[in-house]
């Protein structure tokens, strides 16, 4: 599946849905504190055209998500490693 505008503005409004805080806000400091990662869309395709700017830009308007682009590849890099160490904040 390819990333593109359309999927990053829904993946961002389900998450304003679903916590407030985390779109325009600074982060919850229990969710941050608590070890937990931040909402993440997995996707095993590649981000296109202009995805990777959009991203780019989210910390500065305080968007706290993640989009990880060609997951199945960072799974097959990480066989024996910890799966835990892409997600956490």
């Amino acid at each position: 599946m390819v990333v593109y505008p359309m999927l990053l503005a829904q993946f961002i409004e389900i998450v304003h849905e679903l916590k407030p805080p985390l779109v325009g806000a600074p982060p919850l400091a229990d969710l941050v504190s608590g070890g937990h990662f931040l909402p993440v869309l997995l996707c095993v395709g590649y981000l296109l055209g202009r995805c990777s700017n959009i991203c780019k830009v989210y910390p500065a308007r305080e968007i706290h998500v993640k989009i990880e682009d060609q997951f199945d590849r960072r799974i097959v890099s990480l066989r024996g490693r910890r799966l835990e160490s892409l997600l956490l904040v």
